[in-house]
């Protein structure tokens, strides 16, 4: 597998982040809440 570098990201660029569903902001709070400090 050849691995492609994307081009860098430009002010006023989109990214979406995707994750799948499950219960961990229940059971692990502080895991979720440091994802959210992450992105923000």
């Amino acid at each position: 597998m050849k691995f492609q570098i994307p081009l860098p990201l430009n002010p006023g660029d989109k990214v979406a982040i995707i994750s799948p569903s499950s219960g961990m902001p229940f059971l692990f709070p502080w895991v979720y809440k440091q994802g959210l400090n992450r992105i923000s």
